[in-house]
């Protein structure tokens, strides 16, 4: 499953409905060399291994109301 699945599968099972994920950014080599050089990581290093792999989104989902003392 992408990342994107397990976001909304763990919302899921949390109880929420309507799940949408709304990508905004992905982080290429570039980004991930940027944020990394700051960080006393080997940037060089690590960023091709994180490209792709982390990103903004937007995410939204709606969890039905339940009433005080009900069950789930």
């Amino acid at each position: 499953m992408n990342a994107e699945g397990d976001y909304a599968g763990w919302l899921a099972v949390a109880g929420f409905r309507r799940i949408a994920v709304e990508p905004t950014r992905v982080y290429d080599v570039d980004a991930a060399r940027r944020f990394l050089a700051g960080q006393g990581i080997d940037a060089d290093a690590v960023a091709p291994l994180v490209k792709g792999k982390f990103m903004s989104a937007f995410i939204r989902a709606e969890k039905p109301f339940a009433a005080p003392g009900a069950a789930g």
